[in-house]
């Protein structure tokens, strides 16, 4: 499942293409964030119910998971930095369509932009990054591109309320697709060193894995563990500010904090789970990742248990620091099992399953709440985390298993020989 880089490669510029990397990351994230901490003025305009307000992140992610795989395939033909540029520049007509429309269908529509150009961002990035690393450190280089997210997130927790405060939400998409806007041009003017990245990825990639696909069952229990947790992360995010204004009593402004505070749990987590799956877990980076899982169900309980208080908080921050901290690690493993010359490809189908959870789950667990309140909502994240762990532990089983008939293989070679 392994697949190896040559011994001491390195690429001309290869931090600042991880840098530039987790900044478009970051502006795309930024973008799609926003939406999270303008849910109750959104919600408000538009008299949204809760499962309402939670089909606006399904959309967002629906037309992420519509334009992933094609942005692999787009990715591995015509390389990574034109198809990166190009997203992050529709990211930004997104924006302005959503903040301009003049009503709730065409800010329905605006949303469906922003998503369908946030899928085409991380197959290019996943191909840049997989370039600019040494083995040693590839989880961790990857994690701090994913990092982006979090920065992303963190800054729309911290901005995007007080900007609708002062001059509207409608004003404050405005923001993002400024960042957007930025990272675009700084795309076009680094495409060299970007395409000599991209390169490498695909040149340590053809000395990987032959076969076409990944082993089904492997497949099944990684993308099952991918489905679950990016439907949970985006429902957490989604739902965290309306929660604590509605449960909790915390004005917009503070509401809007919580999600600082997740994102940046989360930076914490994407990188301490990187360095501690290239440590610990380099081989078997799937056993590492059932620990976010858990970690996150946890989190979430103490959400659904605990009264209001202070208490609240460092739950707040575990279901950041878990459910946010495994994207980097599960794009390393993505990344590592994809056959030769198919980063991208693999990359984009691997994100369609992610994506296609936060189509589902946001809205599902929003059902709950309206039905039998947070509490119960809250529970049913539990168990659905529960869920990712016993997906992932399938896959570890498969990984073990298909290991042991590739050491048969070889050993029955070596007695015919």
């Amino acid at each position: 499942m392994r697949t190896s880089v040559v011994p001491g490669a390195r690429t001309t510029g290869g931090a600042w293409s991880v840098a530039l990397c987790s900044l478009a990351m970051a502006a795309g994230a930024y973008a799609t964030l926003g939406f999270a901490p303008l849910a109750p003025l959104i919600r408000e305009e538009f008299s949204l119910t809760r499962w309402q307000v939670g089909a606006i992140s399904a959309i967002v992610f629906g037309g992420a998971a519509i334009s992933s795989v094609p942005s692999g395939h787009l990715t591995d033909r015509f390389g990574a930095p034109p198809v990166l540029a190009a997203a992050v520049a529709a990211v930004a007509c997104g924006c302005l369509l959503a903040a301009i429309a003049p009503g709730g269908l065409f800010f329905l529509l605006g949303v469906g932009a922003v998503g369908l150009s946030y899928g085409l961002i991380t197959p290019p990035t996943n191909v840049i990054v997989r370039g600019a690393p040494t083995m040693r450190h590839r989880s961790l280089l990857m994690s701090i591109k994913q990092v982006g997210v979090t920065i992303g997130g963190f800054v729309a927790g911290v901005t995007m309320p007080t900007i609708a405060h002062h001059v509207g939400w409608r004003l404050a998409l405005l923001a993002p697709a400024a960042a957007c806007c930025t990272v675009g041009l700084a795309t076009l003017l680094s495409r060299r060193t970007l395409a000599q990245n991209a390169g490498d990825a695909q040149k340590a990639s053809a000395i990987g894995p032959q076969h076409g696909d990944l082993p089904r069952p492997f497949a099944l229990g990684v993308g099952g563990f991918g489905f679950v947790m990016g439907g949970l992360q985006i429902a957490f995010v989604t739902y965290l500010s309306l929660y604590l204004k509605e449960e909790h009593g915390y004005r917009l402004a503070a509401a809007g904090i919580s999600l600082a505070v997740t994102m940046a749990a989360g930076t914490i987590g994407r990188l301490l789970w990187a360095l501690i799956s290239d440590r610990f877990f380099a081989t078997r980076r799937a056993s590492g990742l059932r620990l976010n899982a858990l970690l996150s169900m946890a989190g979430m309980t103490g959400l659904a248990l605990l009264p209001s208080g202070l208490l609240i908080w460092p739950c707040v921050a575990l279901v950041g620091f878990a459910n946010i901290g495994w994207n980097g690690v599960y794009m390393t493993l993505v990344a590592e099992s994809a056959p030769s010359g198919r980063i991208g490809r693999v990359s984009g189908r691997a994100l369609r399953v992610v994506f296609a959870g936060a189509v589902v789950v946001p809205p599902a667990l929003g059902l709950v709440a309206d039905r039998a309140g947070w509490r119960a909502a809250w529970l049913g994240a539990c168990a659905l985390a529960a869920l990712a762990a016993l997906s992932m532990s399938a896959a570890v089983l498969a990984q073990a298993r298909d290991r042991g008939l590739q050491s048969s293989d070889l050993l029955r070679s070596r007695e015919a020989t």
